[in-house]
């Protein structure tokens, strides 16, 4: 039971640290990230809408809801994101590792 938590994958792959979670049925906007040089944060808000004539602007099945999560890194990144996408409900993010560490 995931208790509506996402999935969260942390690696290192050469010079570089990507971060993987899934999150699904958002829109890239939603989705704000903070990264510092040992831990990375993601934040993810879905909120309802009202038109100007006041009807309901939202998805249906949509919730007003929030995710924020803190993931720590398993080595010091330069605090800059070298890629980032979010494809098919998966957010991928890559930074550099820092090498004067």
């Amino acid at each position: 039971m995931s208790f509506g938590l996402p999935d969260v994958e942390v690696v290192e792959a050469g010079t570089e640290v990507v971060v993987r979670v899934k999150i699904l049925e958002v829109d890239k906007s939603d989705i704000e990230l903070e990264i510092r040089d040992d831990f990375f944060r993601v934040e993810v808000g879905r909120y309802f809408s009202v038109g100007a004539d006041g009807t309901d602007c939202s998805f249906e099945g949509w919730h007003n809801c929030s995710f924020e999560g803190i993931m720590l890194l398993p080595c010091k990144v330069i605090p800059i994101v070298t890629d980032k996408n979010y494809v098919n409900g998966v957010l991928e993010v890559r930074m550099k590792k820092d090498a004067d560490v």
